[in-house]
């Protein structure tokens, strides 16, 4: 995975930055509208959305139940945002092995995705990202860094598509404490080097077998 990027290019590597993102998690952010959850629970991400009154965190759940293989829905996921659900469950699916998990467990497992997120959302979706990471973390019951932060849509193949807002994104990350913002790499390209907010690391990612390491400690295939 390539070293993220801040104010420019970061060449820590990536358990470094976990650790300086720990650390920055424990100074107080700045008071913000929309803060980062304070608790840590598998299954639980941050994700962002742009909306009408700009950028604002969205909280991405994933709740695994004894079922069918079904998919529950629930929340502010309407269009393309409920497909972003089906690619999610079937990239997790796919990667089972690599998960350490047992590949029928989706065969007896309903799976609940839930958005919160009260505004209405603008421009194309953008938490594709942050749903695989919630359901990765929840089956493997590892709870996700509450300062990490993700956006990003998804192709069937794991590609990690560009979304639109990153910059009024990274303020909303800023504002709510967010000490690492995982976004498309063809996005993080396009800032060209600009300033980000201080205590804030941009890290751009291709593919969502790159999060896999950082988020939930798996060595990607």
């Amino acid at each position: 995975m390539k070293a993220p990027l801040r104010s420019g290019i970061s060449r820590k590597p990536a358990s470094v930055l976990a650790k300086v993102a720990k650390t920055s998690s424990a100074r107080k952010p700045a008071k913000a509208a929309t803060p980062a959850t304070p608790s840590i629970h598998a299954g639980v991400v941050l994700g962002l959305a742009l909306t009408n009154k700009g950028a604002t965190v969205a909280t991405a759940e994933c709740l695994p139940l004894a079922g069918r293989g079904k998919i529950i829905l629930t929340g502010n996921l309407v269009g393309s945002a409920r497909d972003a659900a089906h690619l999610a469950a079937s990239l997790a699916r796919a990667r089972a092995k690599t998960l350490g998990l047992d590949h029928t467990l989706f065969l007896h497992t309903d799976l609940h995705f839930h958005v919160m997120d009260p505004l209405p959302q603008k421009g194309g979706p953008s938490i594709g990202l942050p749903m695989f990471v919630a359901l990765v973390s929840a089956l493997t019951r590892k709870p996700i860094d509450p300062t990490f932060a993700f956006t990003g849509e998804l192709s069937l193949t794991g590609k990690v598509y560009a979304v639109e807002g990153l910059e009024a994104k990274i303020k909303a990350a800023a504002r709510a404490g967010v000490t690492q913002l995982f976004a498309p790499m063809e996005n993080v390209a396009e800032l060209n080097g600009k300033k980000l907010p201080k205590g804030l690391v941009l890290v751009g990612i291709k593919t969502v077998d790159e999060t896999l390491s950082i988020t939930v400690g798996v060595k990607a295939p």
